[in-house]
């Protein structure tokens, strides 16, 4: 997951009736827009085309690790394309 420079900027605000740590990050959500990135409903990264969404604006339900890849639908549908070809060209289909 590609992270993202964060300005040093912090609060803390009630989100989903949760009291939550914000912070404002140099992206913005694709779906919403915003640039706040609660610690609560974090902002991710897809590694195949670099949009930026919130966890509850693209049904993401666990933060990938920072060793872990994430791509968006879009990207992970080329990524089984791109496979289901590797694997046709290899007569493994």
């Amino acid at each position: 997951m590609r992270k993202h420079a964060l300005v040093p900027l912090h609060a803390r605000v009630l989100c989903y009736g949760v009291h939550a740590q914000v912070r404002w990050a140099g992206d913005r959500c694709c779906v919403c827009d915003s640039d706040v990135d609660y610690d609560v409903d974090q902002l991710v990264n897809c590694d195949g085309c670099g949009i930026t969404c919130h966890q509850s604006c693209y049904g993401i339900p666990e933060v990938p690790g920072p060793d872990e890849i994430w791509l968006c639908r879009t990207c992970e549908l080329k990524e089984k394309v791109r496979l289901l070809g590797h694997h046709a060209r290899a007569g493994r289909l």
